[in-house]
């Protein structure tokens, strides 16, 4: 099926202005969403440190509570490198980093529009994708936040439209364009190794002949690679691994499971109609059942979109291909590195945000390829069922604004900005060293850096620290020098046995000098 043309050049004009409006719309509500600035959370500590420090030319690193410039490899360079950029207008970094997710927003209404209008040959689709994405409270809030996803999104996004373009029309810049955007997707976030894996099935599947799956695949991955290859180097040679990661098994927890099920249900109908499931298992047990319904659906639709018609190509076009393999990979991928990698993963917004996203429109194209050419009241059945969920996004995403819009986000919220803790931080003297369980904080709040006080546990791989004992000993000696140890919510972590026998053996030999509503500080005994 070849593309439709407009039937008008007005007609296409606008199309073309109102989802432009929309993607405006969606930039004013970032920034209705974020007065103070974007949320910031420990992840967002270690990109403004990786920003600063490329536009320094100290290279991609954090700065440790000594002063050093460390070198990051748990994360990738891409959202840092992005921030920089723009920081070289003159913006102060945070600012910086707010106005890139304000224009990411924008971009994203915009390829969510043109994604479904590719994929459905329909002007309306385009707008329906195009209000799809600035209805969605999950999308709002996940650009509320100065995290990579929103930069994931829109680079992953695109690399997927252009490969789809390329699977139709075969012009090979738009599959070297989308190899190049595959690999800053990877780069922003390591699991746009999913990017690959959908790109690299849907060619082989796609393409007649061999000759051609090959030529193609043998192109995205010339341009792809490099970049891919180039970090892993480097990583490799400073850590011994190419991603700060580990190989250990620690399966989901039911707590996750609940999460998970939240979050997904929260995407499609407002939170107030999820029924209520009993305990542990209940959790588990349903978290099972929408991963198998979602699979099973997924790949049903699949088979029935990709049927060969009389000239033995697709009669639906490779983008539903595309975006199908692409939402069931990137959500095994993050089942994988949480079971495998990454125990600190949650199955919060930002992490699941692309295979909602992906998932729903595939779901969309094809659907609207479904009812096509059924009777009427069947279409008008299905438009009203899109305009009913749409309308529930909305006002979720209403309430969802106007909750960003009261206070500032994660460690920008009030009660940290009142903090007597940070107050007193701020007050030290220049050059104190500091440790503490909450060093992000004090990277982002003061003038000050700190030391990540030790654990006993590795919070990734679960597994015991081997060099817990070596690091415990240099915080002692630090604070014999003069060193202060920093623990905010202290009460709240001594309800915990675990976290009562770790503070014990931190703070051994220490006293506290000051303690305050939501910390408490600790230096060398007299």
């Amino acid at each position: 099926m070849s593309m439709a043309k407009p039937r008008s050049p007005l007609e296409f004009w606008i199309t073309a202005l109102v989802l432009i409006g929309l993607a405006a719309g969606g930039v004013w509500i970032i920034q209705y969403s974020t007065p103070i600035g974007l949320g910031l959370t420990n992840d967002s500590s270690a990109y403004l440190a990786g920003a600063q420090n490329l536009r320094a030319g100290a290279g991609y690193g954090y700065t440790s509570g000594g002063g050093e410039v460390k070198p990051l490899t748990h994360f990738p360079p891409g959202y840092s490198l992005a921030i920089a950029v723009v920081n070289l207008s003159g913006l102060e970094v945070q600012r910086a980093a707010r106005l890139l997710n304000l224009l990411l927003f924008g971009f994203n209404v915009l390829i969510g529009g043109l994604t479904l209008g590719w994929m459905t040959r329909s002007r309306g689709a385009a707008l329906l994708g195009g209000l799809l994405v600035v209805t969605s409270e999950v999308m709002i809030y996940v650009h509320a936040y100065l995290l990579s996803e929103p930069l994931y999104l829109a680079a992953s996004g695109l690399a997927l439209l252009l490969a789809a373009i390329y699977m139709e029309n075969r012009r090979w810049p738009l599959l070297a364009a989308a190899g190049l955007l595959t690999s800053y997707a990877y780069l922003t976030r390591y699991v746009g190794l999913a990017v690959y894996g959908a790109v690299l099935v849907a060619l082989l599947a796609a393409l007649p002949g061999w000759k051609q799956k090959l030529r193609s695949a043998g192109i995205f991955l010339a341009f792809s690679l490099p970049g891919v290859v180039a970090w892993s180097l480097r990583n490799l040679s400073l850590t011994g691994n190419t991603t700060n990661r580990l190989m250990a098994f620690h399966p989901i927890n039911a707590v996750e499971a609940q999460t998970g099920i939240h979050n997904f249900w929260t995407w499609w109908m407002p939170s107030w109609f999820m029924p209520k499931l009993p305990a542990v298992a209940g959790w588990w047990v349903g978290a099972a059942l929408i991963a198998a319904l979602v699979a099973a659906g997924t790949l049903l639709a699949l088979k029935r979109a990709w049927r060969p018609n009389t000239a033995g190509y697709p009669a639906r076009q490779p983008a539903l291909l595309l975006y199908g393999l692409y939402a069931l990979g990137y959500a095994a991928v993050i089942l994988a590195s949480m079971t495998f990698m990454d125990s600190s993963t949650e199955f919060e917004y930002r992490i699941i945000v692309p295979t909602l996203l992906s998932g729903i429109l595939f779901l969309l194209g094809w659907l609207w390829q479904a009812v096509a050419r059924r009777p009427a009241w069947l279409r008008a059945a299905a438009l009203l069922l899109v305009a009913g969920l749409l309308l529930l996004s909305w006002q979720d995403a209403r309430g969802q604004m106007e909750k960003l819009h009261q206070d500032g986000q994660g460690f920008l919220s009030l009660s940290w900005r009142i903090s007597k803790t940070v107050q007193y931080i701020q007050n030290l003297s220049p050059g104190r060293i500091i440790y503490s369980n909450r060093a992000p904080v004090i990277d982002l709040l003061t003038d000050k850096t700190a030391y990540v006080l030790p654990t006993p546990v590795d919070p990734v791989t679960q597994q015991p620290r081997k060099d817990y004992a070596a690091n415990l000993a240099d915080l002692r000696e630090d604070v014999k020098n003069g060193a202060l140890v920093i623990i905010f919510q202290h009460e709240a972590l001594l309800a915990k046995p675990e976290n009562r026998v770790w503070i014990a053996e931190i703070t051994q030999g220490m006293v506290a000098i000051e303690e305050f509503g939501d910390g408490i500080v600790y230096s060398a005994a007299p």
